[in-house]
């Protein structure tokens, strides 16, 4: 991957969730999470008056949680994988 290709934390925090959401609504609910996602991480900058570094990025959507649980939030519950 060069530098022009290079995601940010928080495309590849989508891509992730994507993986584990059902192919019929998985644009939906990604763009509507990328939205609330946008915002949270705009709100937390503008709060603590600091620049979004990626470091900064990735800290804020470990605290969302991990895709699995997020992409199941979405499906109307939990899953088992097993």
């Amino acid at each position: 991957m060069n530098f022009l290709t290079k995601k940010s934390p928080l495309d590849r925090y989508l891509a992730d969730v994507k993986s584990y959401l059902p192919a019929k609504n998985r644009a939906d609910i990604i763009e509507e999470l990328r939205a609330n996602l946008a915002e949270k991480l705009a709100d937390r900058v503008e709060d603590s008056d600091a620049e979004m570094s990626e470091q900064t990025e990735i800290e804020i959507l470990s605290e969302f949680g991990h895709p699995l649980r997020v992409a199941a939030q979405y499906q109307g519950g939990a899953r088992s994988l097993v």
